[in-house]
């Protein structure tokens, strides 16, 4: 039997990740916690007139208009009955008038049935690259029959525009649901 290089390649990857079980084409997984990983990079504007501009430099987005909040989503697509055992975010920041946070939202298509799962804000004082981590004290069940999730990526700034303040990417933290 051949083996597929980059076949093996990811079952390398995802073995080294936690994850003991990958069965393809049923996206089955055993044993562990693995990772989403989103990219603020691929987020739309929330509304028509946010646009943000990528730093070469740091490979994170900042938001370029002059609102002093903006928002940018991601829709989400995890296995249904996993849990999200939490969020990751990582950031660069070093404006200690404002921050940027990420956190998932799950929606029912309402917006009273609109809630956040988990938040991590950049909050406080930091000097470039960093990240935080929030671990939910209950998981939450992945419930996609129910709700549609999205990744917020978000910031507010009393000043504007301001390329101190950027959003890199979030990991969301998963389990398999028992």
């Amino acid at each position: 039997m051949m083996v597929n290089k980059k076949t093996l390649w990811l079952s390398v990857i995802i073995t080294l990740m936690g994850v003991h079980q990958v069965e393809a084409g049923e996206k089955t997984f055993n044993n562990g916690r693995y990772y989403l990983k989103v990219g603020a990079l691929g987020a739309t504007p929330d509304a028509s007139g946010y646009q943000y501009t990528l730093d070469p430099a740091t490979r994170c987005i900042y938001h370029s208009g002059s609102e002093p909040t903006a928002s940018y989503l991601v829709n989400l697509h995890m296995p249904d009955g996993h849990k999200i055992m939490g969020l990751n975010y990582e950031f660069y920041d070093i404006d200690s008038a404002g921050y940027t946070a990420a956190k998932i939202i799950r929606s029912d298509g309402t917006i009273a049935g609109s809630s956040h799962v988990v938040a991590v804000l950049s909050q406080g004082s930091y000097f470039g690259y960093s990240s935080e981590y929030e671990e939910l004290i209950t998981p939450h069940i992945i419930d996609n029959s129910r709700y549609q999730y999205v990744m917020q990526f978000y910031r507010i700034n009393p000043t504007g525009q301001d390329d101190d303040l950027q959003m890199c990417q979030a990991r969301v933290v998963l389990e398999p649901g028992q």
